[in-house]
């Protein structure tokens, strides 16, 4: 369970690349305790990521949900890019209407360790904006509305973003819920 290949995956993350495993439920379930809930949640293969970026970049939605559901911390945690697996679902076209990334989206209403992690993250409001996803834009500042006057890597709130790349719909939306100019 916890011997690592060359790229530093485990079986695990093998199993949220590929998608495949009659006997899934052994390697997500959380009845083990805390060291299989440290091992999904917390150890990263060489690039940085999570089971659950594994599953949310090979558009596994099944695997990705059951992570999701068993370990929501899972969602906080960064990669070597600073990407958290949220983020790389609002990016992902596959996950365009996805329950998971609205699950993912409410479970952060309010909650202070999401603010304090993903903090140092590429910014999901900022990619909610730039993949013109407007139901994922609306949902993010409808619960989690600090972001909205958040900023990127290069300074840029969201707003004065959703304006250089011209998308008028994403600057009426924030515009509506109060940006600051």
């Amino acid at each position: 369970m916890e011997q690592a290949n060359l790229n530093g995956d485990l079986p695990i993350h093998l199993v949220a690349k590929v998608g495949k495993l009659m006997n899934r439920p052994t390697f997500i379930n959380k009845e083990d305790g805390n060291i299989r809930h440290q091992i999904i949640c917390e150890r990263r293969n060489n690039d940085g990521n999570t089971t659950l970026h594994e599953a949310v970049l090979n558009s596994h939605d099944d695997i990705a949900n059951d992570l999701f559901q068993k370990h929501k911390t899972a969602t906080y945690c960064l990669n070597k890019d600073k990407c958290c697996p949220l983020f790389l679902a609002i990016k992902n076209k596959n996950w365009n209407d996805s329950d998971l990334v609205r699950d993912m989206i409410i479970e952060k209403n309010g909650n202070e360790d999401f603010k304090n992690r993903l903090k140092d993250g590429k910014s999901i409001i900022h990619m909610a904006i730039v993949t013109r996803k407007r139901d994922i834009l609306k949902l993010i500042i409808d619960k989690a509305p600090h972001l909205v006057d958040s900023f990127d890597s290069r300074g840029r709130s969201p707003l004065s973003y959703a304006a250089y790349i011209g998308y008028v719909e994403g600057v009426s939306l924030l515009l509506k819920h109060d940006a600051n100019l």
